[in-house]
C-alpha cells in the first residue's frame, strides 16, 4: 500500500517536472535559471519526504520483528512446556524441532521482506539521481545556449 502511494508520487512528480521543463523553454535564460533552482529545491524537498516515509517503513518493520519474535519466544515457551510435561524424549525432541522449523521459517520470511524493502530504497534513489543529473545537464545546456544566444555575430554576417 505504502510502496503503491510512493510508486504514485513518485509519477506525479515526474508528470509534473516535464510540464515545468516545457514551460520554461518558453522562459527567457535568467527566468530559467530561477525556475531550474525552485525545481531542484522542489527534488530536495521530495527526497526529504521519501527518507521520511523510509525510516517510518523500518521503524515499523522493527516493531513487527519484535512483536514475531515475542510471539515465537512465548509459543517456544510453550511447546518447551508440553515437551517437559510429556513422558518420552523423543516426543520433546519432535516438538522442540517443529517449534525450531517454524522459527526459522518466520525468520526467512522476514529476512525476505527486508531485502525486497531494500532493494526497493535502492531503486528510488536511483531514480532520484538519475533525475537530479538530467535536470543538471539540462541546465547546463540551457546555460550554453543562452550564452551563445548574448553572443554578437560576427561582422557580415547576419539573420
Amino acid at each position: 500500500m505504502l510502496q503503491q502511494q510512493l510508486l504514485l508520487q513518485q509519477q506525479q512528480q515526474q508528470l509534473l517536472l516535464q510540464m515545468q521543463q516545457q514551460q520554461q523553454q518558453l522562459l527567457p535564460p535568467q527566468m530559467q535559471q530561477q525556475q531550474h533552482q525552485h525545481q531542484l529545491l522542489q527534488i530536495q524537498m521530495q527526497q526529504q519526504q521519501q527518507q521520511q516515509q523510509q525510516q517510518q517503513q523500518q521503524q515499523q518493520q522493527q516493531q513487527q520483528q519484535q512483536q514475531q519474535q515475542g510471539i515465537f519466544n512465548l509459543l517456544l515457551q510453550q511447546q518447551l512446556a508440553a515437551a517437559e510435561s510429556s513422558t518420552s524424549l523423543l516426543q520433546k525432541f519432535y516438538i522442540l524441532n517443529k517449534s525450531l522449523d517454524a522459527y526459522q521459517a518466520a525468520l526467512t520470511y522476514s529476512n525476505k521482506q527486508q531485502q525486497q524493502q531494500q532493494q526497493q530504497q535502492q531503486q528510488l534513489q536511483q531514480e532520484e539521481e538519475l533525475l537530479l543529473l538530467q535536470l543538471q545537464q539540462q541546465q547546463q545546456q540551457q546555460q550554453r545556449v543562452a550564452a551563445a544566444a548574448r553572443k554578437p555575430l560576427p561582422p557580415g554576417v547576419c539573420l
